[in-house]
């Protein structure tokens, strides 16, 4: 049987390599490639930077009691919203109606702060879960 302690690493691990993979590679490039929104790259050393502080957050999250791995529950989740709303680029897209000279403008402002909304119920949800864990 595996120990406790290894096991609750082993699922922070994987839940901050899950948030980091939500947040970074599969949010902003759906937007990028689905809905067309500029997105800023992101360095690559600050990508593994931010790769590491999920994984310590979803270990420590994992690995604590309810008090304070309900702090790092959230900060993941703020975390993602953060990195989330600093790569969006610009707020409009202009997009060019064939040659005729006509463009339509699209706002995604909306559409992100939805996304940032469905984020931020999800970590309510998983804070309420874990104080709930916590008193049984």
């Amino acid at each position: 049987m595996i120990p406790r302690r290894i096991k609750n690493i082993a699922l922070g691990f994987v839940e901050g390599v899950a948030y980091y993979t939500l947040y970074v590679i599969l949010l902003p490039r759906f937007f990028s490639v689905v809905l067309k929104v500029p997105m800023l790259p992101i360095d690559p050393l600050k990508t593994i930077f931010i790769l590491c502080i999920f994984i310590v957050f979803g270990i420590v999250a994992s690995s604590v009691k309810a008090p304070v791995g309900v702090v790092f529950v959230s900060l993941q989740s703020l975390l993602g919203i953060g990195l989330l709303l600093s790569i969006a680029g610009v707020g409009v897209i202009e997009l060019p109606l064939g040659g005729s000279g006509l463009s339509v403008a699209f706002e995604f402002g909306p559409v992100l702060r939805l996304v940032v909304s469905f984020a931020v119920v999800f970590t309510i949800v998983r804070v309420f879960e874990k104080i709930i864990k916590f008193e049984e």
